[in-house]
């Protein structure tokens, strides 16, 4: 599941690319796509907190094909991951580990076509 992989990838910063659990890359292994928001927090920073709304907004148009998270640098967990991975801007969504979108807040439509394109790339369609 989403949850035991991210699980593992946080216990196991020693070392280990932020990309693998049980097996590899983790981000096909998941039964759903994985909408990462990274913000300074969504709570008191104003294009944090559109681009939060905006992931709100869309994920239902997806049902259970996608699952999202806020990962906020008020965290040691959210700032690791962002430099393992590369995240260089904030806000910032990534999309199954790909930045998609940084430091813009996507319109409803562009998200919702951003994401449709990896569920199908998945076969979650």
């Amino acid at each position: 599941t989403v949850n035991q992989c991210l699980d593992d990838i946080f216990s196991t910063f020693a070392g280990e690319s932020p990309y693998f659990c049980t097996g590899g890359n983790y981000y096909p292994n998941l039964d759903r796509v994985l909408v990462e928001v990274f913000t300074l927090d969504s709570g008191s920073c104003a294009p944090c907190q559109y681009m939060m709304e905006s992931v709100q907004r869309t994920a239902p148009e997806f049902h259970r094909r996608i699952e999202f998270i806020e990962r906020s640098v008020n965290h040691k967990d959210a700032i690791a991951r962002m430099k393992l991975i590369g995240v260089g801007n904030i806000p910032t969504i990534l999309i199954d580990g790909e930045t998609a979108f940084a430091s813009l807040i996507p319109s409803d439509h562009e998200l919702i076509s951003a994401i449709r394109a990896r569920v199908e790339r998945k076969g979650l369609g």
